[in-house]
């Protein structure tokens, strides 16, 4: 960053800022909303060049605070007093957080529904408060940004994990200036182990993951996930349910969901009190094992934080739909043993592919999801929506619910790379696709044509821009390759990171398009 070239621009922003809008200097972008005044006394902004950011701080008295690694700062004298410019590392965002408190995250309950943004790209982060913070029912809405898994930190080679995460989420709330509450995700945990890394990380929600556990429960797998139904129907059914019961200390939670059926529940009884008997204790014995963990997991974030925290039990990968009569179930063993949800996360009737609107019978979820919510309201938590991107036909239907869609807001960069650096993203699409192509077995996404990623050409130069942009936003099979490949940001880093700054415009409007596109009709549902 040329500091002698910009220094009048520098100046009228640390002395005026006014509005919340990038300024543009010669290479370099400064953050007016980022002017914020230390307890130090000294006063910081946030700058950008195609490189990366900067703390720019200055103090009028003669040895101002400086923060991050002296060795990497660069000094100036400036109008009585010195100024420092220290690139943006982890270590020097964790300290600014330290400084400017309301930067890091905090429970937000489960009183409003809420939105779960993801934290892919830090641009992403900076738009998303930016709409918010101008907009008018922003206090009715729960915001997560900090929110990413440990599949994701890997795609992204976020070599410091949950640091990064909470690092990058900071950072966007001090250069936007956004000081309101925001929340944080620990998305998909299947471990102690990381349960530890992300309170380490300073999360203060956390998502747990049983399918690791669901699917080594004995009677659960067989030439695959078996059912309530088939597991009810088996001659072992006693012994399964017996051994699931003395193992997780379940006893009495078959009688508790049974009465609970003939005075509360009714609508999810069968006709058949014999057969409903037993697809309860298929359930006991499918998922003792999952709550056993859940449970555990909630017991270790208790005594590790010591404070009030944000708790999901996810038991949304799963290959058959979560039976009503199961979330029941789960939610009064957890409850009884004392865990204190916030979201719970079911699988839902149809299929929910990433980044495309929802497949099956539209009727057939509206009746699935009222029984869930039904569940989710007496016992006081949110129902958690997973791969909520894209899926515009149901969010008309969704109020009171907490939605996730971080894979739609990586999915608008690419097409806006399209759309203004052609030669560039021509460049980049084969690796785009190849980078899809991993992270499809990563997540361990079942083939379909939305997928087939090895359909699509691989070179696109002899294309015109308009009609590979066209494709981007309309073809499912190129959206849902442009959600995929964003593994790509990092190992392409330099070259976007150029065209990011060259046509920062292009791309802002691209994702603020798309995050209208789900945070508006998800306001109207909710009455707004």
């Amino acid at each position: 960053m040329n500091l002698k070239a910009n220094e009048a621009v520098i100046r009228t922003v640390l002395t005026s800022p006014a509005g919340a809008a990038p300024v543009r200097g010669q290479g370099v972008l400064l953050h007016p909303a980022s002017v914020h005044k230390l307890p130090s006394g000294t006063v910081m902004l946030i700058a950008e060049d195609a490189g990366g950011g900067y703390l720019i701080e200055w103090g009028t008295s003669s040895s101002p605070r400086f923060l991050g690694d002296d060795r990497s700062r660069a000094v100036f004298r400036w109008d009585g007093g010195r100024l420092s410019v220290l690139p943006l590392t982890t270590v020097l965002v964790e300290e600014l957080a330290e400084e400017l408190p309301w930067s890091k995250p905090v429970p937000i309950g489960s009183r409003r529904p809420s939105f779960g943004w993801g934290n892919r790209t830090l641009l992403s982060t900076l738009v998303v408060l930016g709409l918010f913070r101008e907009w008018q029912h922003r206090d009715r809405f729960g915001v997560v940004i900090a929110q990413n898994s440990v599949r994701e930190n890997e795609i992204l080679e976020r070599h410091l994990g949950f640091r990064e995460v909470t690092c990058s989420a900071a950072l966007a709330k001090i250069v936007t200036g956004y000081t309101w509450p925001t929340g944080s995700d620990a998305d998909h945990l299947k471990t102690l182990e990381e349960i530890d890394d992300a309170v380490r990380a300073g999360f203060t929600g956390f998502t747990i993951d049983p399918s690791a556990v669901l699917r080594k429960t004995e009677g659960v797998i067989a030439s695959g996930e078996r059912t309530l139904e088939d597991i009810a129907n088996d001659p072992g059914l006693q012994r399964l349910y017996d051994a699931s019961v003395q193992r997780n200390h379940l006893d009495g939670l078959l009688d508790r969901v049974l009465g609970r059926l003939e005075t509360e529940f009714g609508e999810f009884r069968s006709g058949d009190r014999f057969l409903d008997r037993r697809l309860a204790m298929a359930a006991i014995a499918k998922f003792g094992n999952s709550i056993s963990f859940v449970h555990l997991s909630y017991d270790h974030l208790r005594r590790s934080l010591g404070k009030p925290f944000d708790f999901e039990a996810s038991f949304d990968e799963t290959e058959a739909p979560t039976p009503p009569l199961a979330h029941l179930l789960i939610a009064e063993a957890l409850v009884g043993m004392g865990v204190e949800l916030t979201r719970f996360a079911v699988r839902f009737v149809g299929r929910f592919e990433k980044t495309t609107d929802y497949i099956g019978d539209l009727s057939a979820f509206r009746a699935d999801l009222e029984r869930h919510q039904r569940v989710a309201k007496r016992f006081g938590y949110l129902l958690s929506i997973h791969s909520g991107s894209g899926k515009y036909s149901l969010y008309p239907h969704l109020p009171g619910v907490h939605l996730k869609m971080s894979g739609d807001l990586s999915r608008p960069i690419v097409v806006a790379l399209a759309r203004t650096d052609f030669d560039l993203y021509a460049r980049l699409h084969a690796d785009l696709i190849e980078s899809a192509k991993s992270t499809k077995k990563l997540y361990g996404a079942v083939s379909s044509p939305s997928n087939d990623f090895d359909a699509l050409p691989r070179d696109v130069r002899c294309m015109k821009p308009e009609e590979v942009v066209n494709l981007l936003e309309t073809d499912v099979r190129w959206r849902t390759m442009s959600h995929y490949a964003y593994g790509m940001f990092k190992r392409a880093e330099g070259l976007f990171a150029q065209s990011l700054f060259d046509h920062r415009e292009a791309y802002v409007a691209e994702v603020a398009k798309t995050i209208l596109a789900h945070r508006d009709p998800i306001a109207k549902a909710n009455g707004l």
